[in-house]
């Protein structure tokens, strides 16, 4: 029978072949040990990703819902501590201008100029931004939400045209928060922004503006109280009747906002809530890829102990034939 032999230039070949391809189980096997996953995902499976495809799909989307719920949760948040502090401005003018009502022109005055100060803080919460985006202008955030108190006051005196008595100026209050060119008009946002999806088959909105009736009353009366600031402003009559207006319709409007807070607190739980469950799901479905991806540590461990010895035996192999190749040489 005839005898094939190898040339030193092909051994050299084959050795390295077999040294890379030894290499590279070496590297996958330490892989695999050190993370109880299969390195190969294709070989594991067999070709078959269908269950695997499955899970890392579902799991995309709930990475997603997450950060939609993440985001909403934050601007939520903010809105609320904007709301708690329209609130205590309004609460403490509308106390100020109800015992004013009953007092001098000094007392209106002072009460006057607390309501000036709400409106500014009112109108400030009412334009605070998270990040680069506006709490209160719906879905245009890219701007203010509303006029400043000082840009408000002049608009409002203009619609007065001079009006000083109690209901005249009343009258008038009321048409310019009305009137599309009036309040209509120092809103620079948009409508509420669309509601967003949260989890499968549920979504939610944050569609508070600035615009909000609770709000806008609120504004209203902040603007009439705002008025007796200057003390040159209506007769002491028309003065009283304005302080009495504005500070009961600022408690009265005490239970909307607190409406309104509540109904933002609700749209709060139910993020909570389904951040809660996706992130249960999450987990469950990292579980279940792990499980499909696992190899058994036992037997990688054995495998990986024969590969570091096949790769000595190599290497072995490789120093006795170059002692061989050197010998023959001389």
């Amino acid at each position: 029978m005839a005898m094939t032999s190898i040339g030193d230039l092909a051994q050299t070949h084959i050795l390295r072949r077999h040294t890379a391809a030894t290499k590279a189980d070496l590297d996958r096997l330490t892989a695999e040990v050190a993370t109880g996953k299969a390195a190969d995902h294709a070989a594991h499976l067999r070709g078959d990703f269908t269950a695997l495809s499955a899970i890392e799909s579902t799991l995309a989307r709930l990475q997603a819902y997450g950060s939609v719920t993440a985001d909403l949760s934050l601007r939520a948040e903010a809105q609320q501590r904007a709301l708690a502090h329209v609130d205590e401005a309004a609460t403490g003018a509308g106390a100020a201008l109800v015992t004013s009502a009953y007092g001098a022109i000094q007392g209106t005055t002072a009460a006057g100029g607390q309501a000036r100060q709400a409106l500014d803080a009112t109108l400030s919460a009412l334009n605070q931004r998270l990040g680069d985006r506006a709490l209160f202008a719906g879905a245009d955030s890219g701007g203010a939400a509303i006029l400043g108190a000082g840009a408000m006051m002049d608009a409002v005196q203009t619609a007065l045209a001079g009006a000083q008595d109690g209901p005249a100026v009343l009258s008038a209050v009321d048409a310019w928060f009305a009137a599309p060119g009036g309040f209509g008009a120092a809103y620079l946002g948009a409508d509420a922004a669309p509601p967003l999806a949260i989890a499968p088959g549920e979504t939610a909105a944050l569609d508070i503006t600035a615009t909000d009736p609770a709000l806008r009353d609120t504004l209203k009366a902040l603007v009439l109280g705002s008025l007796l600031a200057d003390p040159g402003f209506g007769t002491p009559s028309a003065r009283a009747t304005l302080a009495q207006r504005a500070g009961e319709s600022l408690a009265g409007l005490a239970t909307d906002r607190a409406t309104l807070a509540g109904r933002l607190g609700s749209t709060q739980q139910r993020l909570d809530e389904a951040a809660a469950r996706n992130s249960a799901e999450a987990s469950a479905l990292g579980m279940a890829r792990n499980d499909l991806l696992a190899v058994d540590p036992y037997d990688t461990a054995t495998r990986l102990q024969e590969t570091e010895t096949r790769l000595e035996m190599i290497y072995a192999l490789t120093a006795r034939l170059s002692r061989l190749s050197l010998l023959d040489h001389l």
